[in-house]
């Protein structure tokens, strides 16, 4: 799947992902893809102590399927960062035959005109 959220979210991500306390080895944050619903969803915190935003994809995200996971926290805390402030935020969602998931970014930097990409291994919902 490769999944586009549209660059004038990015301040809402940035206030969903703020309060994610990396101190925590276990520090998480939950993703859900609704491709009825074209969206993500991202929950963040510990209960009861929980925040969420949902995002709808923009129209150049392709292969949508539904999907639920959860990710390393200080992953999705530098996922605003990682990003220009007009440039659309792009994850690729990859399933391996072992039915193990991962994420990956690939951020590509104007300046130098290289690619740095960035992956986590997704666990179960949290």
């Amino acid at each position: 799947m490769n999944i586009i959220i549209p660059s004038n979210k990015k301040a809402l991500l940035k206030n969903i992902t703020e309060n994610i306390d990396t101190h925590y080895a276990d520090s998480l944050a939950t993703v859900l893809i609704s491709k009825k619903e074209g969206s993500i969803t991202l929950i963040t915190g510990k209960p009861p102590l929980c925040s969420h935003c949902t995002f709808i994809l923009d129209t150049s995200s392709t292969h949508i399927k539904d999907a639920q996971f959860s990710i390393d926290g200080s992953f999705a805390k530098q996922l605003p960062y990682y990003f220009s402030e007009n440039e659309d935020i792009e994850l690729s969602v990859n399933t391996l035959s072992s039915s193990a998931t991962s994420i990956e970014l690939i951020h590509k930097d104007t300046k130098s005109n290289e690619n740095a990409l960035r992956r986590c291994e997704c666990v179960d919902v949290y």
